[in-house]
């Protein structure tokens, strides 16, 4: 499954890169647009107890943020202290 998944991203890109060609060498006025770069990052898998995902999905309601988002702060905030 991992090597289809691959696949599909490695054909999404090629995708992209045609249509970046298209954009580029065109009359569009899309042309030379392009999109805000982005820090690399890097998925963390971690488990939690459901009464710890409720607390921390009622805390992103509340904030109006995403639990990733809150998640990410939250990870910043306890490493620097």
């Amino acid at each position: 499954m991992g090597g289809i998944m691959a696949e599909r991203d490695i054909d999404n890109h090629k995708k992209q890169d045609e249509k970046d060609f298209v954009y580029e060498n065109s009359d569009s006025p899309w042309k030379g647009l392009k999109p805000e770069e982005r820090e690399p990052k890097v998925r963390l898998n971690v488990d939690i107890d459901e009464d710890l995902n409720d607390l921390l999905a009622e805390k992103a309601r509340k904030l109006k943020k995403s639990k990733s988002e809150l998640v990410r702060v939250l990870l910043k905030w306890s490493l620097n202290k």
